[in-house]
């Protein structure tokens, strides 16, 4: 029997995750430490995390080609009555031969999200009204602004002050050499 773990979560309940499950064993905690993290997703086919702090010891702790989602960034809020409006279907290309709607795991973007990839570029830090903007650019033609929609925001950076990679702020440092 599959195992799903839910590391944490700050919904009211979990009815609508466990009926998702679909008869998989299905276990929710609030774990607050890497540690708890680890010993909670032992042996598990998919891992749910919200905010606990999911690190190399719970990575190697997961079965292997496991799952793991970190839910609650947004990825379902992107409105997808713009993909709708313009004919988008998840799987086949429009008839104007436009657009293409795919689903993916994951891109790697969870400081970002939710995101979406349109050819070799993405648009980050998307709402409903983000989207809209970006697909009527690309209908047009146009070529909008790729990477974070964010006003204020650059790239992937933290708000605030840096608290990690610090020395890249200065200089392309290769931090390789010390892990």
């Amino acid at each position: 029997m599959s195992r799903v773990i839910v590391t944490d979560y700050t919904f009211p309940d979990l009815a609508q995750e466990q009926a998702a499950a679909g008869g998989a064993e299905f276990v929710a905690y609030q774990c607050k430490t890497a540690e708890d993290v680890a010993l909670a997703v032992a042996g598990a086919d998919v891992a749910v995390v919200q905010f606990a702090p999911f690190g190399p010891a719970a990575a190697a702790a997961v079965k292997p080609g496991a799952t793991v989602i970190r839910y609650g960034v947004g990825y379902n809020n992107i409105d997808l009555a713009a993909c709708k409006a313009r004919g988008m279907a998840k799987g086949p290309t429009t008839d104007d031969g436009l657009w293409t709607l795919t689903e993916v795991e994951c891109m790697g973007n969870c400081a970002s999200a939710p995101m979406v990839q349109i050819n070799d570029d993405n648009f980050e830090d998307l709402t409903a009204e983000r989207i809209t903007v970006v697909l009527d650019a690309l209908a047009k033609g146009e070529s909008p602004k790729t990477g974070t929609q964010e006003p204020g925001r650059h790239t992937v950076e933290p708000a605030g002050a840096l608290s990690s990679l610090t020395a890249m702020a200065s200089e392309n440092h290769d931090y390789r050499g010390e892990w």
